[in-house]
């Protein structure tokens, strides 16, 4: 008899509901965007602007986004920052409704948007302790990341690209929705966790940079752990460069002359390759090791780049951002 599994809680359970809601939002806002930069008869280089200010946040604020996670209360941050993304969004919607909307403005919700998936992505990591217990925290982070997937990844650029079809301000709009939906589960969830020392209720002056500075020495001091955070951060940049061409090579004036469904179709096929390449990847690193695969990340990463570069068909463009794809989860 198939035994099932023992439910991880109320508490994780609408951080889960949280994190699907938001992640969906995170999708079509991702996608929408650097098509509304295009809506405003935005340059090409406007538009890659866009694109590469969602995803440029990680390697410029992280470090910064631990720093503050690790001061304030979890459930208070992630319902605070998915409100501004709704009120950023709807903003957004707003503006383009009212035939006012302008480059400057995507370009400043996009930047907002990425610093503020950093934040909530780093509180995610450390909150998930704080709702389930360790017995289940393996099972939890597993949910957790396959929810991520396939709502960010999967779901979210072809529901946004069918909506955008319609209007641009309904994928806007249900992005927005989706960040305040987001804050009812993460208000239903309770944290456990140990009283902690007292402590002073201001934190010296200086004390976040010195703390970040010593950070930084000792990620410098230890070989192995530079190496991989130094060639982590060159790919979030080559990649985000490569999503920046995409969208203006892939979406109609561009070459291949997609509609925005089309197009969130096309990058559908690199979830579909991060989805294969993630059941692959431990056979994989047991076979060919860390430093193969890590290679062939980069490799995947050109695959991206070569047939927008090279002017190729949209089959071929389709199957490097498969391939670009299972890079990307290895």
């Amino acid at each position: 008899m198939r035994v099932l599994p023992v439910s991880l809680g109320r508490s994780f359970n609408g951080l889960w509901f949280g994190t699907g809601a938001a992640n969906l939002g995170d999708g079509m806002a991702l996608f929408v965007l650097p098509l509304l930069a295009l809506a405003v008869d935005a340059s090409a280089g406007g538009v890659a602007a866009v694109a590469a200010a969602l995803t440029l946040a990680w390697p410029v604020f992280g470090l910064h986004a631990g720093w503050i996670v690790d001061r304030v209360d979890r459930r208070a941050l992630l319902s605070t920052v998915n409100a501004v993304r709704g009120l950023i969004l709807g903003g957004v919607t707003a503006a383009y409704v009212a035939d006012v909307l302008s480059l400057p403005l995507i370009l400043v919700a996009a930047v907002l948007l990425g610093v503020a998936e950093t934040l909530v992505d780093t509180a995610l990591t450390s909150t998930i302790p704080l709702v389930v217990e360790p017995a289940g925290r393996s099972r939890a982070n597993a949910r957790i990341e396959a929810t991520i997937n396939v709502t960010n990844q999967l779901a979210g650029p072809p529901l946004a690209g069918l909506l955008a079809g319609a209007t641009l301000a309904l994928a806007t709009g249900a992005s927005a929705a989706l960040y305040v939906l987001a804050i009812g589960g993460l208000l239903v969830m309770r944290l456990h966790r140990p009283q902690p020392a007292a402590s002073p209720a201001t934190p010296p002056a200086g004390r976040g940079r010195s703390e970040l500075v010593a950070g930084f020495r000792f990620l410098w001091r230890q070989p192995v752990v530079r190496t991989l955070t130094l060639f982590t951060a060159a790919m979030n940049v080559v990649w985000a460069v490569a999503v920046s061409l995409l969208v203006v090579y892939a979406v109609e004036p561009g070459p291949l002359g997609l509609t925005a469904a089309q197009y969130g179709l096309l990058l559908t096929g690199m979830a579909v390759g991060g989805l294969i390449a993630s059941v692959l990847v431990e056979p994989l690193r047991r076979w060919v090791g860390t430093t193969r695969l890590m290679v062939a990340d980069a490799v995947g990463t050109v695959l991206f780049v070569a047939p927008v570069a090279f002017d190729a068909g949209v089959w071929v463009v389709a199957a490097g951002a498969v391939v670009a794809g299972a890079g990307s989860s290895i």
